[in-house]
């Protein structure tokens, strides 16, 4: 429904009674209408993002607001619903106020996205203490993924999640610009990078992950760079704002490798050769597997991108300040005006080596399912976070933005003694030249990929297998049947692969179950802040 100042809303019924919430997504702007609505749920078809159809609450990340409700009244067997003349399209959450008299402190180590929905969670689930966060970034909580979405495109400034006149409101300290160069068990103390040592009750590690430079000459000439924060971003757009970049390669073919070439060939086209590097097969062959990541590939090449795959770079050559050469383990010598670098992250989880926190080979802190470390009163979310998967029982570290999110708001509930398990399936997503491939569920290993529909027209539905048990779907064209895989992973109700295959299950049967199921299934319930309400 279209309101008279062009707004729109979605009317739904359930359990026999009219709801109204608003129509558009915060997190990015989509029609909720082109969506899927599950009992008392409406799910965003672009992200996942999940919201109450009854008070418009949040219930699932990416957006970090809920949708505004509206009454609806009866009148002579008419319904209508009350809709201001002006209205805003997101609902901020309802916080407790601090009590200065609450002398618990509760620190969070890592701005990111883990640590802010930690700490708005604590608020909003009330704790009154004091919330502190401690950020090694100079500059609030920002939308990461956008920046190899977008490289050239955005400022920092327009993609702020929070503003300071927010987190004022919400009373939380936001320390800037400090690392924690020691964490103290015994004590119960952080010590920082200015020397500053601060004690806490109970605290969150969320530092994230840092990113990888492999061992090679040359990796740390000036011309060398990564992409992970926006000062990372600001470089390369000076760089490449100069007019002297004509050749740039990148090193790897993740998410901010693949992203980045789509991103930048888009703006330059003709004007830059793009030349990428990669141990994979294909693109995003680890997260995608070699079917999907050959999608991908063959976009790179329909785009003019030089894609190197199955090679190493062995040298980096330079005139001693900036590299002008690559050299492959083949022998191919490539000409380079700038190199960035996308061999995977690491957790930034070094200040606790010599610590009781139990940490894994790679560096990722052990957590139970309620995100609690080996230490108590010590919890861990995103990407430092090492916890079991529970649909494989798997443990696995996820370096994703809703993940983080998501893990963040779990760990503020157990912090709180609400005893939570994580237990939420990952969404994902990439964009290529135009194109989102959308993925649900997790799948590290797997026997067979089967395909739905037709890859080279881009519009195909795989589903990742393992003992005939579906462990995720990718899909392009098809977001209704994305969500629904999603909800129906979360509702622990997927069909086999074999019943999928034979057509015995499809995502019409899937819906018929999932509508079946009683509402009131939020993720985020134990926030208890299923009511309107504006902060």
């Amino acid at each position: 429904m279209i309101t008279p100042n062009l707004k729109k809303i979605v009317i739904t019924k359930f359990q026999d009674r009219l709801y109204a919430v608003g129509g558009t997504c915060p997190h990015q702007g989509a029609s909720l209408s082109s969506g899927m609505i599950f009992q008392d749920k409406i799910i965003c078809p672009w992200h996942g993002a999940t919201f109450d159809i009854k008070s418009g609450a949040l219930e699932q990340y990416p957006s970090v607001d809920g949708i505004p409700s509206f009454e609806i009244v009866t009148k002579n067997d008419k319904h209508y619903a009350k809709i201001p003349s002006n209205f805003s399209d997101r609902k901020i959450p309802t916080f407790v106020k601090r009590d200065v008299t609450n002398n618990e402190r509760y620190v969070i180590i890592g701005g990111g996205p883990a640590g802010l929905s930690c700490a708005e969670t604590l608020r909003q689930s009330g704790f009154t203490g004091e919330i502190m966060i401690v950020s090694a970034e100079d500059v609030l909580t920002y939308d990461r993924t956008q920046l190899t979405k977008n490289l050239t495109r955005l400022d920092v400034n327009d993609i702020f999640i929070r503003t300071q006149e927010y987190l004022d409101k919400a009373d939380i300290n936001f320390k800037l610009g400090l690392k924690v160069n020691k964490l103290d068990i015994g004590e119960k103390t952080i010590y920082l990078s200015n020397q500053e040592a601060i004690k806490y009750d109970k605290i969150c590690i969320a530092t994230g992950a840092n990113p990888f430079k492999p061992p090679i000459p040359g990796i740390n000439l000036e011309n060398v760079l990564v992409l992970r924060t926006n000062k990372d971003q600001e470089e390369i757009k000076k760089r490449l704002a100069s007019g002297q970049i004509k050749n740039l390669v990148i090193m790897g073919t993740g998410f901010i490798g693949s992203e980045a070439a789509a991103s930048l060939k888009t703006k330059y086209e003709d004007e830059m050769n793009i030349e990428v590097i990669s141990m994979e097969s294909v693109p995003l062959e680890r997260q995608f597997g070699k079917v999907v990541g050959q999608v991908i590939y063959d976009q790179h090449i329909k785009h003019d991108v030089k894609m190197h795959m199955n090679r190493k770079v062995v040298n980096i050559e330079g005139d001693g300040k900036n590299a002008n050469q690559i050299v492959l383990d083949d022998g191919t010598i490539i000409d380079c005006d700038l190199i960035l670098i996308g061999a995977g992250v690491f957790p930034s989880t070094n200040f606790l080596k010599d610590t009781e926190v139990k940490m894994d080979r790679f560096g990722g802190i052990i957590c139970d399912p309620f995100l609690e470390s080996s230490v108590k009163g010590v919890y861990s979310a995103g990407d430092a976070a090492s916890f079991p998967y529970w649909p494989t029982g798997q443990r696995v570290r996820m370096e994703h933005w809703g993940t983080a999110q998501d893990q963040g708001s779990h760990a503020a509930f157990n912090m709180l003694n609400k005893s939570v398990p994580y237990g939420n399936i990952p969404f994902l997503w990439t964009f290529h030249y135009g194109h989102y491939i959308q993925y649900v569920g997790y799948a590290f290993e797997f026997d067979e990929v089967y395909v739905q529909g037709n890859l080279e027209d881009q519009d195909f539905l795989a589903y990742y297998i393992k003992d005939d048990r579906i462990l995720a779907v990718a899909g392009e064209s098809r977001p209704l049947e994305i969500v629904t895989y999603l909800e129906a992973m979360q509702q622990n109700i997927m069909p086999s692969a074999s019943d999928i295959k034979s057509g015995k299950e499809t995502v019409e049967t899937i819906r018929k179950k999932l509508q079946a199921i009683p509402g009131s299934r939020c993720s985020r319930e134990s926030c208890c802040n299923k009511q309107p309400s504006t902060l």
